[in-house]
C-alpha cells in the first residue's frame, strides 16, 4: 500500500509514523527531524503534513511533497507561534509543532 502521489520507495507499513522512520538526512537538531522546505519530499514531509493537520485543523493531503500549500500552512503556523515565518521547517518549528501534536493524533 502506498500513499497517493508518494514516492514508491517509502511503503506505508502502518498509520503510525514511527514505523516510517528511515533516516535519510541528518537531524536539524535534538528534535531528531531533518530540515525540510518547499521542494523536499519524503517521509518527514508526511510527518510534517500530518502534524500540521492535527495542530491547525487544516486538511492537507499527506502526500510527502512539500509544495505551495504545505509551505503556506507552515508559514501560518510559524507566524501564529512567533517563529520566523520563512517556510523552512528547522529545529524551532519541529520542536514546537511536535510538542503541540503529541497525543492529539
Amino acid at each position: 500500500m502506498y500513499i497517493k502521489g508518494f514516492i514508491s520507495r517509502f511503503p506505508l507499513i502502518s498509520t503510525t509514523w514511527v514505523h516510517f522512520d528511515r533516516r535519510l538526512f541528518p537531524p536539524a537538531c535534538d528534535a531528531g527531524y531533518p530540515l525540510v522546505r518547499q521542494g523536499s519530499v519524503g517521509v518527514y514531509v508526511c510527518i510534517l503534513q500530518d502534524a500540521l493537520n492535527i495542530v491547525t485543523g487544516v486538511s492537507l493531503s499527506i502526500d510527502g511533497i512539500f509544495g505551495p500549500l504545505t509551505n503556506a500552512r507552515v508559514r501560518i503556523f510559524q507566524a501564529l507561534n512567533r517563529l520566523t515565518a520563512d517556510g523552512v521547517v528547522g529545529c524551532a518549528t519541529w520542536q514546537l509543532l511536535t510538542s503541540q501534536a503529541v497525543g492529539r493524533g
